[in-house]
């Protein structure tokens, strides 16, 4: 590696905050608006990261005359989204833990319906919606969000590192 060259490590993790503030800024302005009540602003969220990992991928080959190992992909795809997932993580956590706790009162109530709608009794539904309070503070939202934001990272790396690869010649 030469002197003025990032290593892949601190590239994916530079690339990670800046997907983290994207998300971040993103994930707040859903919320501000309500629309966590709808589902259209989810699929929105997935183009963001295809988008941005293409062109992290994009701006690593460009680094790297031209060429990004499959298993490179991989790498400094599921570091950057877990530094993305973790940081954006905090952000909803202490958003939703000091500011607004709507969406999550939101979500309960959904699933609480569609308990009812499934014909479970109120004893039932009761018992769900206590075990569910427990995964709802923000240490377990960090930690799903981050352990989240990782296992896409791998699925969605893997995906365009397989038509984004290109290996150097190798030297015989």
């Amino acid at each position: 590696m030469e002197e003025n060259e990032m290593s892949p490590s601190k590239f994916a993790m530079q690339q990670g905050l800046i997907l983290a503030l994207i998300t971040t800024i993103y994930t707040l302005v859903v919320q501000l608006t309500g629309l966590y009540t709808e589902s259209w602003p989810n699929y929105i969220s997935f183009a963001i990261y295809i988008g941005f990992i293409i062109y992290m991928f994009s701006s690593y080959k460009a680094q790297n005359n031209g060429y990004m190992k499959l298993g490179r992909a991989i790498g400094i795809g599921t570091l950057a989204m877990t530094v993305a997932g973790a940081v954006s993580a905090i952000v909803t956590a202490l958003y939703i833990q000091f500011v607004d706790d709507s969406s999550i009162k939101y979500q309960m109530e959904k699933q609480m319906e569609e308990m009812y709608n499934q014909g479970m009794t109120t004893e039932q539904i009761e018992a769900a919606e206590k075990m569910a309070g427990m995964f709802q503070g923000p240490v377990f939202v960090i930690i799903a969000g981050t352990i989240a934001a990782a296992i896409s990272g791998v699925i969605i790396s893997l995906v365009i590192g397989l038509f984004m690869k290109s290996n150097p010649p190798e030297d015989f």
